[in-house]
Parts: structure tokens; sequence; C-alpha cells
């Protein structure tokens, strides 16, 4: 068996890095064609999502073997999902509603709920992700305790298959409202990403990988338009990045940045948008906006309370 977490990889931090650039330029060049583009960096972050999260706890159960303070382990891992993933929501969640107000001028507006649904995102549409994490990182959490050898990882796999197919139907036929939609995008790549994590461990990738390029072919030969090349996509940019390693430790750096701006984006978004105008100088903006959020990050990754936000 091999260790999935005994080798930090520079070059996946760097695809962090680069995937958060995708998700700016999707957003600033929504709706031009071109845009689409930033799904399959999309479809990279819920990839890395379950798959680093069980490196860490997998790296996490070595150290305590070593000799590290034991935590008792479920009470840690409710706890660390919370403080990163529903802190943030809260957040940010309240940072973007005031951010509408400000922009509308209606007071009102701030205790107006118009969508139920919106409950599941909040007052931005990018943060339907937080939510759509939190739950489904309890897979990870239970994950190691069900794949715990090659058969398992197979069975996962196919599994993964039956459910992702009809999932997916539903995503194309239009009819399901934010986040459902959002969700059932999420929902394959997230698995991939977990299956992947134990597929190398047991040296059965291609079992995850078959049923993600599967999903993605037979849902383009029943007419999907955009996101099966997306995922193809995903899976050889990460698979590039996990083979060819590229040793730097700013790499590091610049990777934990990713996630900070993925939630502040918006925010750079709509200065770009006040002072240039929508749709003016696009892609200038698009590079202003990304390194204003990598700046911000940044700074908030230095400062007490502000770090557990970014």
């Amino acid at each position: 068996m091999t260790s999935i977490s005994g080798t930090h990889r520079h070059s996946i931090d760097l695809l962090r890095f680069v995937a958060s650039f995708g998700i700016v330029w999707a957003h600033m060049l929504n709706p031009q064609p071109i845009a689409a583009i930033g799904y399959a960096a999309l479809a990279i972050f819920l990839m890395m999502v379950p798959f680093l999260s069980v490196r860490f706890y997998e790296e996490r159960a070595r150290r305590t073997q070593e000799g590290a303070p034991r935590v008792p382990r479920r009470r840690y891992r409710l706890s660390r999902r919370m403080s990163r993933l529903l802190l943030p929501w809260l957040f940010w969640s309240a940072f973007y509603k005031l951010l509408l107000v400000a922009q509308s001028g209606d007071l009102r507006s701030l205790f107006t709920i118009t969508d139920p649904w919106s409950l599941l995102v909040g007052p931005s549409i990018h943060l339907w992700f937080l939510p759509f994490i939190f739950v489904l990182s309890g897979f990870a959490i239970v994950a190691p305790q069900v794949l715990r050898n090659r058969n398992s990882v197979i069975v996962g796999s196919v599994l993964a298959f039956l459910v992702s197919m009809p999932v997916m139907w539903l995503h194309d036929t239009g009819d399901l409202v934010v986040p459902l939609a959002q969700w059932a995008f999420g929902l394959p790549p997230f698995l991939y990403g977990l299956l992947l994590a134990f597929g190398i461990r047991f040296r059965v990738a291609w079992a995850p990988v078959a049923f993600f390029v599967a999903t993605a072919v037979l849902s383009w030969l029943r007419g999907a338009e955009y996101w099966p090349a997306h995922y193809v996509l995903a899976v050889l940019i990460f698979a590039l990045a996990w083979k060819y390693e590229i040793k730097s430790t700013s790499f590091q750096k610049l990777g934990a940045l990713a996630y900070g701006i993925y939630l502040i984006h918006p925010f750079f978004m709509a200065i770009w948008y006040h002072f240039a105008g929508f749709g003016q100088n696009t892609f200038l903006g698009i590079f202003v906006v990304f390194t204003l959020a990598s700046i911000a990050t940044a700074i908030m990754r230095r400062l007490p309370y502000l770090r557990a936000l970014v």
C-alpha cells in the first residue's frame, strides 16, 4: 500500500492558485462563450477539496501515531469543518448582503428573503460552494472506514457512476433551482477527488478515472453541451499536476490563497464594475480583480481572527 500523505506536491498548490484564476475568469467573462473554460477550474476546485482532505487526515493520523497530542477524531473533524466552512459562509453572507443593501439603497432588503432556497446559498451565488462542501465533506471523514482496499475503490467508483449519470441528467434539464443545479454539477468532481485519493493509495486510480470520464463521455453522447469537455479537461490537468512535480515552496504560499480568492473576488468585481463599467476592459479587469483579491487574502491571512475567514 502506498501512502498518499508522504509527499507534499507543490504542483498541486500551484494548480489551486491557477484554478482560482480560472474562477475569476469565468465570472468576469460570463455570459461570453469563452467564460465556459472556467468551469474546468471549478471542477478542479471540487476535486481537490476531498482529495486534499483525505491526505490531511491521513497525515494527522500518522503524526498521532508518532506521539503528537491526540484529539478525539469526530469532535476535531466536525469543529474543523465548521471553522473552515460554516464560519466563512456566515461571515461572507453577511458581508455580501450588506454590500447589496449599500448598492441598492434599500434597507428593507436586509430583512427580505424572496427565495427560500437562497438560505442554502447566501446573497452571492458563489457562496453555494461552502454549504455544499460542508455537507459532502462528511464523506471524506467516513471514507477511510469504507474504502479499505482495491475492490472497495472499484465498487465505490461504479456506485459513483450510477449516481452521477441521473444527477447530471437532472442538471441538464435546466429544471433545477439554485443551488441544486450547482450541487448537481459539483457532485461528480467531488466524488472523483475522494475516490482518486484512495485509488492512488491502493494503486487502482484507473477506477475513479474511468467513472468520471465515462460520466462525461456518455453524457456528451446523449446531448450534454459544455460540461463534459470541462470534466475531461479537469482530469487531464489534475493528472499532469500530480505526475509532474514542480518543487517550489512559494507555490505552497500561492496555493494557500486560493480559498480566499474564491470568497472575496466578487467584492473586487463590484468595485471594478463601479469604476470601469460592466463589460468594459474585461480582460484587464480579470487581472486587476485577481491581483486585488490575492493581495487582500494574503493580508487577511496574516491578521488574527480574519485569517479564519479565508
